[in-house]
């Protein structure tokens, strides 16, 4: 959903107070802001997971650093000024990010940067890609710009959290998060600015119902409280007249 070059700094500043500044008798996963850094990170679009290596300081037994898409630059960790890793110990992988590269990524920026009519159309081609090879594919619907928690970015951070549990629990998810921020800047730019009675359905005549038309989507998974969307109740329609199985999100989530 963010790019890395606008969470760097609080990603460092998470794994420092975590593992180099470690509450003493204390498990790192039991570390106050450790729920933060797994949410940061999993929200952050260039991470596709987190490693841990065994630490050469005998002060900090672990050493926690991101792994990132192939292509990505490597991940220098501030606070060190010499080697600080010995020995591989685990990964923590990201299932939500597999259907990502960096060049859909960095198509999605380049998007970002001029913003024309021809943007929607542009990202739904990039989409395309990314589901090329798949099948039986699920996707969440909720509230984004309207209902759910009452703001976009609320909304788009439970949207967030939802698919990465989803992943998590063996579902294969499409992860649209990576153009959400696209979106926004279509909307306030193109159809607010522009086009001042373009609503917002561009998205789900353009994008979102031409994926559901796609025949790559078995499953609507519906988030608590999508009746308060008016674009998850339009796409609840769409999947009933395409075939697709509805679910309920606590539902897949039990029998995962």
């Amino acid at each position: 959903m963010k790019r890395y070059a606008h969470t760097e700094e609080t990603i460092k500043h998470l794994l420092f107070s975590v593992f180099h500044d470690p509450k003493p008798n204390v498990n790192y996963t039991d570390h106050p802001k450790w729920d933060l850094l797994i949410e940061t990170t999993q929200s952050t679009n260039e991470i596709v997971g987190l490693e841990f290596y065994k630490s050469l300081n005998p002060s900090m037994p672990q050493l926690c650093v991101p792994k990132f898409m192939d292509g990505f630059r490597e991940f220098y960790y501030s606070s060190c000024t010499e080697k600080v890793a010995e020995k591989h110990l685990d990964t923590i992988h990201f299932p939500h990010r597999k259907q990502w590269t960096l060049p859909l990524l960095e198509s999605v920026y380049k998007l970002s940067a001029n913003i024309s009519d021809e943007t929607i159309h542009a990202a739904y081609d990039i989409a395309l890609k990314m589901i090329k090879n798949e099948s039986n594919l699920s996707i969440l619907s909720g509230p984004i710009s309207t209902g759910g928690l009452g703001s976009p970015a609320e909304n788009l951070m439970l949207f967030n959290r939802n698919i990465v549990k989803a992943a998590n629990s063996g579902v294969n998810v499409f992860n649209q998060m990576p153009f959400e921020p696209l979106f926004g800047r279509l909307h306030e730019h193109v159809v607010l600015q522009k086009k001042p009675g373009y609503s917002g359905q561009v998205f789900l005549d353009h994008f979102y119902g031409p994926l559901l038309e796609s025949g790559k989507f078995s499953t609507l998974i519906q988030m608590q409280g999508w009746q308060s969307s008016t674009g998850a109740r339009w796409e609840h329609n769409k999947a009933r007249e395409v075939g697709m199985e509805v679910v309920q999100l606590e539902d897949v989530l039990v029998m995962a």
